[in-house]
């Protein structure tokens, strides 16, 4: 069982969150959501073995910690359609300081064959949502899914959303520690979170275009002047209504301090097959809580004998810091490090030029470049 929380604590993923978690454990809460007691969706899908009498929803998990809060699920399961529930949750609400949604999808609505031409909250959920915000109190989103769920309709309503996926059987008791901060989420996004399914397939690792989008150059569909030039807005890789980067970038991730990256060093500019090099960067802690960050390195051969990813993660390093700390954190690349599959399906590394980043996620970084020479 420890193992199963632990797990559960290390996948999921805080992905915004407006100095509203941790929580005093003297805050008042509501417990709403389909998900909030739920034990058999909580195990997900493809558990033909799982005993949902084991598991440890939120609202177990609060009772037994004896929190001060009003339960009210809202919803019988993700994808009721019916407002009947709305009332109830409304008043457990309005008797809290804090609300929090556990809402998701079902386990039957992952999995193979499973899939949805449609990615947002199933059911009613947004509307719900909606009308709680209403009330101008703060409101945790708390997603259980086996997908990553467009929340583009709903970010500004929400003060903070933790990602759970479907956190198992001690996911109920994992959840109450990392929301009143006894534990820090400590997941980043194993995909890239899109904004809607339009987007999708989305890969941080894709290919580069040769019409690649930029922020300086982008015009969202509401600006275009009526009747301008058919190709007055270029021909750039985007889309009018949602621009060309997904809602969180793979890697991606917070916790509960911020960190600052600074003074990036390479070893030397240059390199044989035999050589390799050192990347450093120095770490801080801004924050206010000792945290953990998920230090990553990214790669981009630029020109290869076929076309290369823009980026592609080649490292990562867990790094525990108190408030006001430091720390330089250090890679080491090597040609190895280069390979790839050429067009002869052959493992090799081809010379050349490399860009290289350490940051948090695939979208941000400190950057430099190095070279590979025969």
């Amino acid at each position: 069982m420890h193992e199963a929380k632990k797990a559960a604590i290390k996948s999921s993923v805080l992905l915004k969150n407006k100095d509203v978690l941790p929580l005093d454990k003297n805050t008042k809460v509501a417990l709403i959501g389909p998900l909030a007691h739920a034990p058999h969706e909580q195990l997900g899908t493809w558990t033909f073995d799982g005993e949902k009498e084991h598991t440890i929803t939120p609202v177990d998990a609060f009772k037994a910690a004896k929190v001060n809060f009003n339960f009210a699920a809202g919803f019988t399961h993700s994808r009721d359609r019916s407002n009947k529930g709305f009332r109830e949750a409304i008043q457990a609400a309005k008797a809290s300081d804090v609300i929090l949604f556990f809402g998701g999808e079902e386990a039957i609505l992952s999995g193979e064959a499973h899939s949805r031409a449609y990615i947002n909250l199933p059911g009613e959920q947004e509307a719900l949502i909606e009308e709680l915000a209403k009330l101008n109190k703060p409101i945790v989103l708390v997603i259980m899914a086996g997908r990553p769920i467009s929340v583009s309709k709903i970010m500004d309503k929400t003060d903070a959303i933790l990602m759970a996926w479907h956190p198992g059987t001690m996911g109920g008791e994992a959840l109450y520690d990392m929301i009143y901060g006894i534990a820090e989420p400590e997941g980043r996004l194993p995909v890239s979170w899109p904004k809607t399914a339009g987007q999708l397939p989305y890969f941080y690792n894709h290919k580069n275009t040769g019409r690649p989008a930029s922020a300086e150059e982008f015009m969202e569909m509401d600006s275009i002047p009526v009747h301008a030039w058919q190709s007055s807005l270029g021909n750039d890789s985007h889309y009018l209504d949602v621009g060309f980067t997904p809602q969180y970038p793979f890697g991606y991730g917070l916790g509960y301090s911020e960190f600052r990256y600074e003074d990036l060093s390479i070893s030397k500019d240059t390199i044989g097959f035999n050589e390799e090099i050192t990347i450093k960067a120095k770490l801080t802690n801004v924050g206010k809580k000792p945290s953990t960050e998920l230090v990553q390195l990214y790669i981009q051969d630029v020109i290869g004998s076929i076309t290369r990813p823009v980026k592609e993660l080649k490292g990562f390093q867990h790094v525990y810091l108190k408030p006001g700390a430091s720390k330089e954190v250090s890679f080491s690349i090597a040609s190895k490090d280069l390979e790839f599959v050429n067009h002869e399906m052959v493992k090799a590394a081809e010379a050349g030029k490399f860009n290289v980043w350490i940051g948090e996620n695939a979208g941000s970084g400190l950057k430099t470049d190095f070279y590979l020479r025969e």
